[in-house]
Protein backbone atom coordinates (compact mmCIF):
# COMPACT_ATOMS: atom_id res chain seq x y z
CA UNK A 1 0.00 0.00 0.00
CA UNK A 2 1.45 3.50 -0.68
CA UNK A 3 0.80 6.14 1.55
CA UNK A 4 -0.06 9.88 -0.17
CA UNK A 5 0.10 13.22 2.05
CA UNK A 6 -1.71 15.76 -0.21
CA UNK A 7 -3.36 19.51 0.58
CA UNK A 8 -6.67 20.34 -0.57
CA UNK A 9 -8.58 23.62 -0.27
CA UNK A 10 -11.39 23.01 3.05
CA UNK A 11 -14.47 23.31 1.16
CA UNK A 12 -13.69 20.42 -1.28
CA UNK A 13 -12.42 18.04 1.75
CA UNK A 14 -15.93 18.79 3.87
CA UNK A 15 -17.35 17.66 0.64
CA UNK A 16 -15.33 14.44 -0.20
CA UNK A 17 -15.59 13.50 3.46
CA UNK A 18 -19.49 14.02 3.99
CA UNK A 19 -19.90 12.47 0.40
CA UNK A 20 -17.22 9.42 1.37
CA UNK A 21 -19.59 8.79 4.76
CA UNK A 22 -22.62 8.31 3.15
CA UNK A 23 -21.35 5.97 0.55
CA UNK A 24 -18.84 4.05 2.63
CA UNK A 25 -19.68 4.71 6.30
CA UNK A 26 -17.99 6.14 8.69
CA UNK A 27 -15.78 3.84 9.80
CA UNK A 28 -11.88 3.10 9.79
CA UNK A 29 -10.88 2.97 6.14
CA UNK A 30 -13.77 4.80 4.44
CA UNK A 31 -11.68 7.89 3.21
CA UNK A 32 -8.96 5.88 2.00
CA UNK A 33 -11.67 3.83 0.34
CA UNK A 34 -13.49 7.39 -1.28
CA UNK A 35 -10.10 8.56 -2.58
CA UNK A 36 -9.18 5.16 -4.36
CA UNK A 37 -12.05 4.73 -5.74
CA UNK A 38 -12.26 8.25 -6.83
CA UNK A 39 -8.79 8.13 -8.08
CA UNK A 40 -9.27 4.72 -9.93
CA UNK A 41 -12.55 6.67 -11.78
CA UNK A 42 -10.14 9.05 -12.73
CA UNK A 43 -7.58 7.19 -14.40
CA UNK A 44 -10.63 5.18 -15.78
CA UNK A 45 -12.11 8.69 -17.69
CA UNK A 46 -11.16 8.81 -21.53
CA UNK A 47 -8.95 12.24 -21.66
CA UNK A 48 -10.77 14.93 -23.31
CA UNK A 49 -8.95 14.94 -26.21
CA UNK A 50 -5.69 11.88 -26.79
CA UNK A 51 -2.37 13.20 -27.31
CA UNK A 52 -3.82 16.80 -26.75
CA UNK A 53 -3.16 19.40 -24.63
CA UNK A 54 -7.40 19.62 -22.60
CA UNK A 55 -7.03 23.64 -22.44
CA UNK A 56 -7.67 25.42 -25.62
CA UNK A 57 -5.28 28.50 -26.00
CA UNK A 58 -5.81 31.67 -27.33
CA UNK A 59 -3.30 33.94 -29.14
CA UNK A 60 -3.12 37.50 -30.83
CA UNK A 61 -0.57 38.25 -33.06
CA UNK A 62 0.35 41.61 -34.73
CA UNK A 63 2.46 41.47 -37.88
CA UNK A 64 3.70 37.92 -37.27
CA UNK A 65 4.94 38.78 -33.59
CA UNK A 66 2.74 37.61 -30.63
CA UNK A 67 1.29 40.07 -28.60
CA UNK A 68 -0.83 38.48 -26.24
CA UNK A 69 -1.92 34.48 -25.51
CA UNK A 70 -4.27 33.42 -22.69
CA UNK A 71 -6.69 30.15 -22.29
CA UNK A 72 -9.96 32.09 -23.00
CA UNK A 73 -11.36 34.75 -25.06
CA UNK A 74 -12.10 37.07 -22.65
CA UNK A 75 -9.28 36.70 -20.70
CA UNK A 76 -7.34 37.23 -23.81
CA UNK A 77 -9.37 40.52 -25.07
CA UNK A 78 -8.14 41.99 -21.17
CA UNK A 79 -4.65 41.32 -21.75
CA UNK A 80 -5.05 43.18 -24.96
CA UNK A 81 -6.94 46.36 -23.82
CA UNK A 82 -4.18 46.45 -20.56
CA UNK A 83 -1.49 46.88 -24.22
CA UNK A 84 -4.01 49.23 -25.51
CA UNK A 85 -4.70 47.21 -28.93
CA UNK A 86 -7.65 46.58 -30.29
CA UNK A 87 -8.65 42.72 -30.99
CA UNK A 88 -10.09 43.73 -34.23
CA UNK A 89 -6.10 44.80 -35.02
CA UNK A 90 -5.17 41.82 -34.45
CA UNK A 91 -4.49 38.19 -35.29
CA UNK A 92 -6.65 36.14 -33.46
CA UNK A 93 -5.25 32.10 -32.95
CA UNK A 94 -6.65 29.16 -31.55
CA UNK A 95 -4.78 25.78 -30.63
CA UNK A 96 -7.91 23.96 -31.23
CA UNK A 97 -8.29 22.95 -35.12
CA UNK A 98 -11.06 25.10 -36.88
CA UNK A 99 -13.85 22.27 -36.93
CA UNK A 100 -15.26 20.91 -40.78
CA UNK A 101 -18.70 21.50 -39.95
CA UNK A 102 -20.83 23.70 -38.78
CA UNK A 103 -18.42 26.36 -38.51
CA UNK A 104 -19.41 29.92 -39.11
CA UNK A 105 -17.53 32.64 -39.90
CA UNK A 106 -14.26 33.76 -41.71
CA UNK A 107 -12.11 31.19 -42.18
CA UNK A 108 -8.45 31.80 -41.66
CA UNK A 109 -6.94 27.66 -42.14
CA UNK A 110 -4.66 29.09 -39.27
CA UNK A 111 -4.22 27.22 -35.81
CA UNK A 112 -1.61 27.08 -33.04
CA UNK A 113 1.45 25.08 -33.12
Amino acid sequence: MGVVTLTIEDDLEERFRRKVSRVFGAGRGSLSKGVGESIRLWLEAPPPRENEEATVRYRAELNGKKMAEDISLVGLADRLKKLGLDPRDVILLSSEPRRKEGHLGLPTGRTLK
